[in-house]
């Protein structure tokens, strides 16, 4: 007789309370310590001044978070992105004290960031330049 049971669906295995504690303790350890701040400064805390802020200054690593998330999706790690986005800024800073003109310093920003992406891309793609190292 032929066994038709299908065994090669996974298995899952009920996980104990101790056992999601002890995998998960870093973001249980966070959740404490942001409900603690929330209660002892909530008002302040959760203002839209605040909250603002925070968007704010954590915005630029998103933007970077974003296009690093290709990169690493298909099994690379490109370590110039810190290096190329400094001298982005730097390029862009620039020719803004040079010109006093916001529109010059973006478009040689962007044009940079391009110059420096197709270089790197180049070599990685071409001459067979490790991305991660």
């Amino acid at each position: 007789m032929i066994d038709t049971q299908d065994t090669s669906a996974p298995q899952h295995k009920q996980r104990s309370l101790k056992g999601l504690i002890a995998d998960y303790s870093a973001i249980f350890a966070f959740l404490i310590l942001f409900i603690v701040a929330v209660l002892l400064k909530g008002s302040i805390f959760l203002s839209v001044s605040n909250i603002m802020n925070i968007l704010m200054n954590n915005s630029i690593i998103g933007i970077i978070a974003l296009g690093m998330t290709l990169v690493i999706i298909t099994a690379g790690i490109d370590l110039a992105v810190g290096s190329q986005m400094a001298a982005t800024g730097l390029i862009a800073m620039t020719i803004l004290n040079a010109t006093q003109s916001i529109f010059l310093a973006i478009l040689a920003a962007v044009f940079a960031g391009l110059v420096f992406g197709a270089i790197t891309g180049g070599l990685i793609s071409k001459f067979g330049v490790p991305a991660s190292s």
